[in-house]
């Protein structure tokens, strides 16, 4: 077999070819396909507990506490959404986790305490 033929050389240019079309395939399998996200925890009830206890003691009506507590949940949602977005992570209540995920619980608190203590 002589290696100027046309067999070989058609051989060789399916054989670069299917090479090629293998890399550009994954190459756009690897950029397209999603990221493994982490997960975190987040202890949802002591941040609403410590939040009801300090607007407990301002000794404010039932009814005001209420409103205030609910515009709080939305917020601390509004946070927890945005922190998982940034960040690429998917969060969860730390009663749902056994182990092996970051707490997040600290960061949440100093977030919401900067939008509540201003």
């Amino acid at each position: 077999m002589k290696i100027n033929s046309p067999f070989f050389t058609n051989h060789i240019y399916s054989i670069l070819f299917g090479m090629l079309g293998s890399m550009i395939i994954l190459t756009v399998f690897v950029c397209v396909s999603p990221k493994p996200q982490k997960i975190g925890i987040v202890n949802i009830t002591s941040i609403v507990n410590e939040f009801v206890r300090k607007e407990s003691k301002e000794d404010k009506p039932q009814n005001v506490l209420t409103k205030e507590v609910k515009n709080f949940g939305i917020d601390l949602e509004k946070t927890l959404t945005k922190l998982s977005i940034e960040d690429h992570i998917l969060l969860m209540p730390s009663e749902a986790v056994i182990s092996g995920s970051q707490n997040y619980t600290d960061l949440v608190k100093n977030k919401m305490n900067e939008k509540y203590n201003q």
